[in-house]
């Protein structure tokens, strides 16, 4: 409602900072190919490409339908208020902002790349290739029309990640390096 956004429209949202390596210019071209009616896209973050990826919006013509949010601390209320999570980047260790989608339940439209498939496995239907805008647009088009439940799929798989789940693997390691001393 803030962002002026109809309760029945589709929303991606993308986090990260506006680097070359988040690559979120592949976010902004491939929503805007996808041109998926009522829908929009979220960009949340700051750095140095604001202003290159705000002239891509203008360029594109698609500045009702992409929002620069800049910098959040009410990342999980905008999680919650999504449908879906876009992330194209070219590299990551741990992705955090992923981890943070999937814990919210949002079904995750993921570059294929290491860190990303660490958290869905190697046979996930929504990898896209980080240089491929077709592909990704098509990815989208497809999560649109896609009628599953995501929210249990996500949860169960950052579940190894949560607090109890890195609390139980820590002390296994403990208990099976204390028993070899």
């Amino acid at each position: 409602e803030e962002l002026g956004i109809s309760q029945d429209s589709f929303v991606f949202i993308t986090a990260g900072e506006l680097i070359e390596r988040k690559n979120q210019t592949l976010a902004i071209k491939a929503f805007a190919k996808a041109n998926i009616p009522n829908s929009y896209l979220l960009i949340c973050g700051m750095r140095e490409l604001e202003s290159q990826l705000h002239k891509e919006i203008d360029d594109l013509h698609m500045v009702d339908r992409i929002k620069m949010l800049g910098f959040r601390q009410d990342m999980v209320d905008l999680l919650n208020a999504s449908d879906a999570f876009v992330f194209p980047s070219f590299q990551e260790g741990l992705p955090v902002a992923q981890m943070e989608a999937m814990a919210a339940g949002l079904p995750c439209i993921v570059s294929k790349i290491r860190g990303n498939t660490d958290l869905l496995g190697d046979d996930y239907e929504y990898y896209f290739s980080p240089y491929e805008e077709t592909e990704l647009s098509e990815k989208m088009k497809k999560m649109r029309s896609d009628k599953r439940s995501w929210r249990d799929y996500s949860k169960e798989h950052v579940a190894p990640y949560s607090f109890n789940g890195v609390t139980e693997e820590l002390t296994k390691i403990y208990q099976y390096a204390s028993e070899k001393v």
